[in-house]
């Protein structure tokens, strides 16, 4: 207490007093205020590094300033107040960063639980930033498959619906795990038909490499569903066979949240999904199970390159779909590696290649010749070159112009 009495004493006869101005107090008022400001910011927009740094960085200038003003200029700065603030301000908003970003992965599994597989869903919860919500415009491949002849099946079925729903659930379960399984979005089903695409919401970048196995994968697995029906207590009188076309297109595509304010999925749209749906159609009239375009090919052919896995695609004719005016190259995927590394397919790559040359020059009699022989040679495409025959013999008739580049302008969607 003495010390105390003494040194006021001394400030009263040196007038030399400790001072704190209204200035000083508005100013201890403004940079809390800015303080707080500034470290919500930085929790939600920076990294927590950054922000402790930041922290540190303030404690130190607050306790540099309070002791220069009192020592240079007998000034009181209070360095309590906005450090006590600066640490209050950065748990809370850690705390509700925190919840957002629970609530955030929880709101990115429950939206694509049902169309990605489950360590997809992971990698988008822990970095929900490869989400584009808004919607954007990449290079996708997608695919279409849809079961052949499923009209005469829900004929048969019509007095059973229930065993009908028993059927349709058990191929798109199968068809859906196949897809997951190669990193494959499922964007929707409708009624016996699948879509899914790849390279959304997660980078892939030999997507259609991905598909094309996906695809295969799933004309490999028809056995597996034709015997599970045949097994299954709840579709009693099933005798059939599920057969499968399946369209695959790639190219730039608007993908993200489409719908309206009410209700809205994370789907795809544009020019490249109407050729992959039109192709999934044709692979029906080519009487081919996958028919791709020529971009999809291009890609999954280098990327199987790279793998050391080449696929066995082979080209099958040029095709102007309905409603559009540039044909588009379309070939067939046959199988993987092993049919593409075999003698066989290198002996179908040639007899087509001569067929082709042969067909888009006009030699119809050596082409119709060509087709007629290949049926028996090559059964898998036999139906194909009874198309290319019944095709031909209709050219014979009614001949295309001197300026024909090959193609077929497609009749139906």
């Amino acid at each position: 207490g003495v010390e105390v009495h003494v040194q006021t004493v001394q400030q009263i006869l040196s007038g030399e007093f400790l001072h704190r101005p209204l200035w000083v107090q508005v100013s201890e008022a403004l940079f809390t205020f800015l303080v707080g400001v500034m470290i919500i910011i930085f929790v939600f927009k920076t990294s927590l590094n950054l922000v402790i740094t930041n922290n540190f960085g303030i404690v130190f200038i607050c306790c540099y300033v309070s002791w220069a003003a009192y020592t240079d200029y007998l000034i009181l700065i209070e360095p309590v107040l906005p450090i006590t603030t600066l640490f209050a301000t950065f748990l809370a908003a850690s705390l509700l960063q925190y919840i957002h970003t629970a609530r955030e992965r929880r709101r990115v599994r429950y939206a694509f639980r049902h169309y990605l597989a489950p360590d997809m869903v992971r990698a988008l919860a822990n970095n929900p930033d490869k989400l584009k919500l808004g919607g954007e415009t990449r290079d996708l491949t997608i695919l279409f498959a849809d079961i052949r002849g499923f009209t005469a099946i829900s004929e048969a079925f019509g007095d059973k619906p229930e065993e009908l729903t028993h059927i349709i659930n058990i191929f798109l379960t199968h068809m859906s795990e196949i897809i997951q399984s190669q990193r494959g979005t499922i964007d929707k089903y409708i009624g016996d038909n699948v879509m899914a695409f790849w390279n959304a919401p997660i980078d892939i970048a030999d997507h259609a490499y991905q598909a094309s196995l996906a695809a295969l994968a799933m004309i490999d697995g028809l056995d597996d569903i034709n015997r599970k029906l045949r097994q299954n207590p709840n579709v009693r009188t099933w005798k059939n066979n599920i057969t499968l076309n399946i369209g695959l297109n790639s190219g730039r595509t608007l993908v993200g949240n489409i719908g309206s304010e009410q209700r809205f999925n994370y789907s795809v749209m544009g020019d490249v999904v109407n050729v992959a749906s039109r192709l999934e159609t044709q692979a029906k009239e080519y009487d081919v199970p996958i028919l791709v375009g020529a971009e999809t090919q291009r890609q999954a052919a280098e990327a199987a390159l790279a793998a050391n896995a080449p696929l066995a695609f082979i080209e099958l004719d040029l095709i102007a779909l309905k409603g559009k005016q540039t044909p588009e190259r379309v070939f067939a995927l046959l199988g993987d590696n092993r049919l593409a590394n075999s003698d066989r397919f290198v002996q179908i790559c040639e007899d087509q290649k001569k067929l082709l040359n042969a067909y888009r020059a006009q030699r119809w009699s050596e082409a119709a010749q060509m087709a007629h022989g290949l049926k028996t040679k090559h059964k898998r495409l036999s139906g194909f070159y009874t198309m290319i025959e019944n095709r031909i013999a209709a050219y014979q008739t009614n001949a295309p112009g001197s300026d024909w580049d090959g193609r077929y302008i497609a009749l139906e969607k």
